[in-house]
């Protein structure tokens, strides 16, 4: 757990991350790794690597949660598994949420279910070549960017605008025979998505 609370004009980021933050099993999981800035300029820069992945092969994905409020992801988000199902990954902003060139989220598994993924922001934007994955093998997982199905889930906050470039890319998608997951992008006022998405069931 790593916090900071930002005071106007003492800070650039908050929290800056450069290089590997690693959690890698608690009670055959991946760990729990949260970064959380406090305050009305607080911010979370990641251009490094953070890792909840699953430390066996057995073992399922941990859980990143990232809160402040501006965030800004140029590096690795990851909580993947091999065997075990995919992790969960939490990207929260008050403000804006940026994912930008060099951003990779996942929450994949290579022989069970993908995993979840969930960012909201009043404005949230998935540039350059973004990427989030919640594919596995046996199913693919859940993506909520901006909100849920219609807005309607109130445990996630609505984006007031959402941008996906077009070379940004969404997958949640089963590589062998399970169902394809579930993907949403939404935002309450406007939403411009220029890139690709996939949610393909597997060949079985």
């Amino acid at each position: 757990l790593i916090t900071a609370r930002a005071a106007a004009g003492v800070f650039d980021k908050a929290i800056n991350n450069a290089g590997v933050i690693k959690a890698g099993r608690i009670e055959k999981r991946g760990g729990k790794i949260m970064l959380v800035g406090s305050g009305p300029t607080s911010s979370v820069l990641n251009t490094g690597s953070i890792d909840a992945s699953a430390a066996s092969d057995s073992d399922d994905g941990g859980r990143i949660s990232v809160r402040a409020n501006e965030v800004d992801n140029r590096g690795t988000l990851a909580a993947d598994a091999t065997h075990g199902e995919g992790g969960s990954i939490a990207v929260a902003a008050v403000s804006k949420a940026s994912f930008n060139a060099g951003s990779t989220v996942s929450a994949t598994s290579t022989r069970g279910k993908g995993g979840s993924v969930e960012a909201s922001a009043a404005q949230l934007a998935f540039n350059f070549d973004a990427a989030v994955d919640v594919s596995g093998r046996t199913g693919g997982g859940t993506a909520l960017l901006g909100g849920d199905l219609h807005g309607a889930n109130p445990d996630i906050d609505n984006a007031e605008r959402v941008f996906v470039g077009s070379q940004a890319s969404i997958k949640a998608d089963a590589s062998g025979h399970g169902d394809g997951g579930k993907v949403v992008v939404w935002a309450d006022d406007s939403t411009r998505f220029h890139g690709k998405i996939s949610a393909r069931g597997g060949a079985r």
